[in-house]
């Protein structure tokens, strides 16, 4: 069977994300992270953190700023504290790595700074020790009131006037 999404609901409609939940067969979505399942390698993440500079019991703040294909969302940087004393850890693509790779990165963050992301998928799968897990849209209309409803972590969304947006993400 083949669903377009967009078929299903109009742009502003904010269940857009959960209609392919209803097309397969009434599905309840507000579970969805309970069955994703992945096997982690310790050791590649265990060379991850020694590549990057983490020892055990480091303090750091982890960003991710890029989304799609490179393209950077300057608020990301911008809403780090500028007063904070421990690490800055850039997610970044690095050869052989994958996202299920920065798993232990990310379950160790004091905080955590993204653009929105796949990221956050695998983020609602880990036990995240951050203080602040703060998210920044892509879109200026849609993204919070349609992928904000996915996540059960405390997000922190932040929201952009129109001409801050088009700063922050000048190619959407």
């Amino acid at each position: 069977i083949d669903i377009n999404l967009c078929d299903l609901s109009e742009r502003n409609d904010p269940d857009l994300m959960l209609r392919k939940y209803e097309v397969a067969g009434n599905i309840e979505w507000e579970d969805w992270s309970d069955y994703v399942k992945y096997e982690r390698n310790y050791d590649i993440e265990k060379q991850l953190k020694e590549q990057l500079g983490i020892n055990p019991g480091d303090k750091y703040i982890l960003f991710n700023e890029k989304y799609g294909m490179n393209q950077v969302h300057h608020g990301v940087r911008k809403n780090i504290p500028e007063d904070y004393d421990g690490k800055l850890i850039e997610m970044q693509i690095i050869g052989g790595i994958t996202i299920f790779d920065w798993c232990g990165i990310l379950e160790d963050a004091e905080q955590i700074h993204t653009v929105d992301t796949s990221i956050q998928y695998v983020m609602e799968t880990l036990d995240l020790k951050a203080s602040r897990i703060v998210a920044h849209p892509r879109h200026y209309k849609y993204t919070i009131p349609h992928v904000s409803r996915l996540f059960k972590k405390p997000w922190e969304w932040i929201e952009y006037d129109i001409e801050t947006w088009r700063e922050c993400a000048p190619q959407e």
